[in-house]
């Protein structure tokens, strides 16, 4: 037994380069597989924890008039339902020290409230005049502690930031729905609650109602926390526990509205006061956080399982060759009597022993780097994750047993090949592959033409068709991964230029809240000089299809002209305008492919409560949102009922922003986007400019993504290629030594081994394009989700920048590799085998 094991570290030191490159062949698969997969639960544990232990309210309650004391006491007692708390907010706009202006909610600071903030630099606000901004985003990022702040509210007044702060209130850079300018708060205020006097609106007409409504004025807002225990905001148990308690104070809103309502009579008007009732999850913080994680989950499955194979690939030829090694130490085993099985078993745990050191290092490198730097690509969108280290003992037993599994599979298959030759043929060295002509050799205008050294070259890569094989399918592997990285990132970005710039020509959307579009909106949306023409549309949205997030927004429209100014609609296949006709209903294509419909087909849709087949004449390019176009005509020969229009596309006059900066195109955007919210009816309006601005942010995310892909696939690279090259010297030093001998130079040496790398890895490189191409649809059609398409192209240049790193990758083997030629020591390897 003492001999055997002193025989195994024997065999490790011998081989130590071989054993050392299958351990970091194991350990980077293992990091990065490990890694990956860990990043979407860290994001979403280390998001939960946050939450949880800032005592974050589940569902918001907004009201304008108050409560009343019996409300109250009905929420309280709805199962599942912890607490509830009290709390004002209030939107309002607020302009810096140089006349910057933002949309910002102010929150007056209760100890004993919900939603804790997170003190991060200064101090909280405490006396008159003074406050504490959130970070989230970039512009309260960039306010200074000590700068003043001007907030306009009833009277303005002049603030003093004393503190930066993080809560939950702001979970992202994205900021929150608001009905002020564009539609988003993009600044959080805290106040002490002394102060809130001076900001609240005159409630003069509402205390009159809140007195008989037995109502507490004072507070606008409901904080309530349901039960959760164990459970995580990202869970269905979690949302359909919200959605259910949402329903039940949707409820107890509508009766307290109509009691309200029969007090006062004709002074009360339900249809402009209603209860709002929304959950952490309808805020868009938290809502771009689910769908970003989406993103990073859809890659996680497809990206470094495609990595892991390649890197296994490579193991499986390099542990291979390192048995062929130790042939002789078998056929001597065997001549003193070990039995195969003993062989088998010592050569196992010399495989898994390389195996399990690259597992144990790999899997904690992985589980704290690859999450800890996507963490840090998206922390600047969500400040409130934090860069912790969690190690989830699921992903790395499945990561460790695949892996184990693979080291023994080819442990297997090789030790019991070789014990199957006999022990007087083990003890000589494995007899070399066989020289044999080739097909080029048959072309001989092209064959007769080439040097020796050249003919040597192209024999050689033949002559090891298995290692020839597995060299380019690794290249190829690597440069599909680039490609797919790359492409990926073309795909995200090409969006904010096809959907905002060539499909969507309108700047602003604007939605009536009684539902109509009345006569004195089109007056009042006349007088208005900015804007130059506006499509009139009736939008309905609905879920349509069994699929989750897949809902589709049908727009009957007005006009076929007028719509056709403000959206582009072009043929999925062939690109060219189609024109929006009477005879059936536009699709956009991603909800046309989860219909599995094509032109000329027929849908069901649901409209009254009644099925309806609507014929598609046209399936058009669109990428965000699953949307439907028809006009008023065909709805009315179909369903047989008339609509009215709810909504308008709205264009602005590109002199309007002749001279413009970035800052100033937002600037006037927002003033036009306030004389639309004074017409009469006008409940909603959003701006494309504020959309864009938000898909940005997201695509600026995933780049981070990209990089670790582009990084981890060009030492992939490196590593097969020097695994290989290393290989092939070690099998050739007889041969190098020999020309060496024979007076070639050391350039022409290097060159015999280097021809041969660079010849196999330009042929992976070829392999990898289509092969890219492939992986890049595939995982285009996986990370989709909800309404949103990627543009199913890149550009070529994406082909380049592959290329690039592939070669600069193989150009390092060389150099590496150079200096392993020259210090062969030319005795040793020209001595006799046997």
């Amino acid at each position: 037994m003492k001999k055997i094991v002193k025989l195994w570290f024997k065999n490790i030191k011998n081989s130590l380069s071989q054993f050392i490159a299958v351990i970091v062949i194991i350990f980077f698969g293992v990091a990065f597989l490990s890694g990956f997969l860990a990043s979407n639960p860290n994001i979403k544990k280390s998001m939960n924890d946050y939450l949880k232990n800032a005592d974050t309210w589940d569902i918001k309650v907004s009201s304008p008039l108050g409560y009343k004391n019996e409300d109250i006491e009905k929420i309280k007692k709805i199962s599942g339902v912890k607490g509830v708390r009290y709390g004002r907010e209030i939107d309002l706009w607020v302009e810096d020290r140089e006349k910057n202006k933002a949309e910002a909610r102010i929150f007056f600071y209760d100890a004993d409230g919900y939603n804790k903030t997170e003190l991060i630099e200064g101090r909280m606000a405490k006396s008159d005049g003074e406050c504490v901004v959130e970070i989230a985003s970039p512009y309260g990022s960039k306010l200074k502690i000590g700068e003043e702040i001007r907030v306009k509210g009833r009277s303005e007044k002049i603030y003093k930031i004393v503190g930066k702060v993080i809560s939950p209130n702001f979970t992202s850079a994205h900021g929150e729905v608001t009905q002020l300018g564009i539609g988003k708060a993009y600044l959080g205020v805290h106040l002490a609650e002394s102060q809130r006097k001076h900001l609240v609106e005159s409630l003069s007409v509402r205390e009159k109602i809140i007195k008989k409504s037995n109502g507490f004025g004072q507070y606008n807002i409901l904080h309530v926390q349901i039960e959760k225990s164990r459970m995580s905001i990202f869970s269905e148990k979690y949302s359909d526990k919200v959605h259910r308690i949402k329903g039940r104070i949707e409820k107890i809103g509508e009766a307290s509205l109509r009691k309200v309502e029969n007090n006062l009579g004709n002074s009360f008007n339900s249809n402009k006061i209603s209860w709002n009732v929304s959950s952490l999850e309808d805020g868009i913080g938290i809502s771009n956080f689910k769908t970003d994680i989406k993103k990073i989950e859809s890659i996680a499955k497809v990206f470094p399982v495609f990595f892991f194979l390649v890197a296994f690939l490579v193991v499986t030829t390099t542990m291979t060759r390192m048995i062929d090694d130790h042939r002789k130490e078998m056929g001597i085993l065997r001549c003193l009597g070990y039995s195969k099985g003993s062989i088998f078993t010592f050569y196992l745990t010399y495989g898994l022993f390389a195996g399990i050191i690259g597992i144990i290092a790999g899997i904690p490198v992985g589980f704290s780097l690859f999450p800890k730097f996507i963490t840090k690509a998206y922390a600047s969108t969500y400040n409130l994750i934090s860069e912790k280290t969690i190690f989830f003992w699921g992903i790395a037993i499945i990561v460790s047993v695949v892996a184990i599994i693979v080291i023994f599979i080819t442990v297997t298959v090789v030790v019991r090949k070789t014990l199957h030759d006999i022990p007087a043929r083990l003890l000589l060295q494995k007899t070399p592959e066989a020289g044999k002509r080739i097909l080029l050799e048959r072309i001989g205008f092209v064959w007769n033409r080439l040097k020796f050294s050249r003919k040597v070259t192209f024999r050689n890569i033949f002559r090891y068709k298995k290692r020839f094989i597995m060299t380019v399918f690794g290249v190829a592997g690597c440069m599909a991964l680039l490609i797919a990285a790359f492409g990926l990132r073309d795909s995200i970005k090409n969006i904010l230029d096809i959907q905002y710039k060539q499909i969507s020509r309108y700047d602003v959307t604007a939605v009536t809240a009684d539902g109509t579009w009345k006569k004195q909106n089109h007056d009042q949306y006349e007088d208005l000089p900015l804007h130059m023409k506006k499509a009139n549309v009736t939008t309905k949205t609905k879920n349509y299809v069994d699929s989750g997030d897949d809902v589709l927004t049908l727009n009957v429209v007005d006009s076929t002209k007028d719509i056709e100014k403000h959206i582009v609609f072009k043929d999925d296949k062939t690109k060219k305008r189609m024109q929006l006709d009477d005879e059936g209903i536009f699709l956009s294509k991603k909800i046309a492919e989860i219909f599995n419909v094509k032109k000329g087909d027929f849908i069901k849709l649901d409209i009254g409560n009644k099925e309806k087949q609507f014929k598609v004449s046209g399936i058009f390019e669109y990428y965000t949102g699953h949307q439907g176009f028809m006009t008023k005509k065909y709805y009315r020969k179909i369903s047989g009922k008339t609509l009215a229009n709810n909504s308008a596309f709205i264009k602005i006059k590109e002199k309007v922003y002749d001279g413009f900066s970035i800052n100033e195109r937002r600037q006037a955007t927002q003033n036009i986007v306030e004389d639309i919210k004074k017409i009469d009816g006008v409940s909603y309006v959003s701006s494309l400019d504020d959309i864009k601005e938000s898909f940005s942010k997201s695509v600026n995310n995933i780049n981070g993504i990209i990089a670790v892909l582009s990084i981890c696939a060009g030492l992939l690279t490196f590593i097969i290629l020097y695994c290989m090259s290393n290989i092939n010297v070690l099998e050739r030093q007889k041969e190098l030594s020999t020309i060496k001998v024979l007076g070639f130079y050391r350039q022409e040496i290097r060159g015999y081994i280097f021809r041969e790398i660079n010849i196999i890895s330009a042929i992976g490189i070829i392999f990898g394009i289509p092969l890219g191409f492939w992986l890049h649809k595939f995982v285009i059609k996986k990370i989709e989700n909800g309404g949103v398409m990627f543009v199913r192209n890149f550009s070529n240049t994406t082909y380049v920048y592959a290329i690039l790193i592939t070669v600069s990758f193989v150009i390092l083997t060389n150099l590496v590799m150079a200096r392993k030629i020259n210090k062969i020591d030319m005795v040793s390897a020209m001595k006799a085998n046997d």
